[in-house]
């Protein structure tokens, strides 16, 4: 019985070409301007009065956290594997994730505090809004600088392959739309003052919003939620030749850096060295599919699994 060779092995994730010292200065790039953005706002808020613009500044400041959490990350998660983790690192990236989740949170429970304490409590009337032309100014410079650092991250994830820098230019562009919020605040919350009251709200929401998306994803994933859909995944394997069946397909770890676990059936009278290659087969054949998959571990057979799944599948 002969074997097909191989088919060549799979390309590289995109996140594991890229080039994580490029990566690195390209964040604290992002770090540092963002800590700028996050400073005009908060001085601008407070000059001013005016929530929202400080609700805004407080999401900058998270931007920037996240911003820390990414280079910690490529510094510590991406360390190889070792007695006391053999899976990695990766979920301490996770964990950093659930802390910028509660701080959001805590700075959402603020800002609600301030709203309210503002145009509910007893001292609402001491606090009027001011504007001044120079705050426009520095809160559309924000913006732009915003925006810029968005599509800057977007162009160079795209060139680096990285997938870290694509989805924190994706936050940034949200924190865009949370500025312009802020100037229209600022513009018309001297003459209606329930604007900012309004637009102080959206912008709570919105970090609440993401908090509770950043701690849900984050504990999905530290309490090993399935990755991939086992469907299109028995389809591969099923495709290579001589797999009859595959069953108990399981996947863990984190969305670029996927565990998979599943068990294959295969002709009896494969030889050991035939079974083997199988297996190389159906490995080279999952990663050329979901690149995303950095390990895969296979276990065979050759008797019908106790799940009652057929042999031989229909051709």
């Amino acid at each position: 019985m002969s074997l097909q060779s191989p088919p060549p092995a799979a390309a590289p994730a995109p996140g594991r070409r890229a080039n994580r010292a490029q990566v690195r200065r390209v964040l604290w790039i992002t770090l540092l301007l963002n800590l700028g953005v996050a400073a005009i706002k908060l001085v601008i808020g407070f000059l001013s009065a005016n929530l929202t613009v400080l609700a805004d500044g407080a999401h900058s400041i998270l931007d920037s956290g996240n911003n820390v959490l990414a280079l910690a990350a490529l510094k510590l998660s991406w360390r190889p594997p070792d007695a006391n983790h053999p899976y990695g690192h990766r979920k301490f990236e996770a964990l950093a994730s659930l802390a910028i989740g509660a701080l959001m949170a805590l700075a959402s429970w603020e800002v609600l505090r301030a709203i309210v304490g503002r145009h509910f409590g007893k001292d609402g009337d001491a606090h009027e809004h001011r504007l001044e032309p120079s705050y426009l100014i520095a809160v559309g410079v924000s913006f732009v600088v915003t925006l810029g650092v968005s599509l800057y991250e977007r162009r160079r994830g795209r060139q680096l392959g990285s997938l870290l820098l694509a989805a924190d230019a994706s936050h940034t562009r949200a924190d865009a739309v949370l500025t312009l919020l802020g100037l229209s605040s600022l513009a018309l919350a001297p003459r209606l003052p329930w604007v900012d009251v309004a637009l102080s709200l959206i912008v709570v929401l919105f970090i609440l919003y993401s908090s509770w998306r950043v701690v849900r994803e984050n504990v999905l994933l530290l309490s090993d939620a399935a990755q991939l859909d086992p469907g299109p995944i028995r389809e591969v394997v099923e495709a290579v030749e001589h797999v009859a069946n595959s069953h108990a397909i399981r996947t863990h770890g984190m969305p670029d850096d996927v565990h998979l676990d599943l068990h294959i059936v295969v002709d009896a009278e494969l030889t050991a060295a035939q079974t083997q290659r199988v297996e190389m087969e159906v490995r080279q054949a999952v990663q050329n599919r979901f690149p995303q998959v950095s390990e895969v571990s296979i276990h065979h057979q050759t008797e019908q699994p106790r799940t009652g799944a057929p042999l031989i599948r229909p051709r």
